[in-house]
């Protein structure tokens, strides 16, 4: 059975992924879909004490979402996320 996937219904699976990015302060990570976010769930796996990871939906538009990271020490250098979206 061929299945094709319209991102329109809600049956199909969601978009995950895991992301390890260098930064350190404030800031923000585009995450490209290619379809419009309608919620997007992150979850920290290492994010150092202080920092914070938030999603943002709103700010990018109709083909992906916005995360956005505060305080980040620039000692630790990074930051890693999973997030599913839908």
């Amino acid at each position: 059975m061929i299945r094709r996937y319209d991102m329109r219904r809600s049956d199909n699976s969601q978009f995950v992924g895991t992301i390890r990015y260098p930064c350190s302060g404030s800031g923000e990570i585009k995450i490209h879909t290619g379809f419009p976010v309608h919620s997007a769930i992150v979850t920290p796996v290492d994010v150092p004490p202080g920092g914070r990871v938030w999603v943002d939906i709103a700010s990018f538009g109709e083909k992906g979402f916005v995360v956005v990271y505060e305080e980040i020490p620039p000692d630790v250098g990074y930051i890693e996320f999973t997030y599913m979206a839908s």
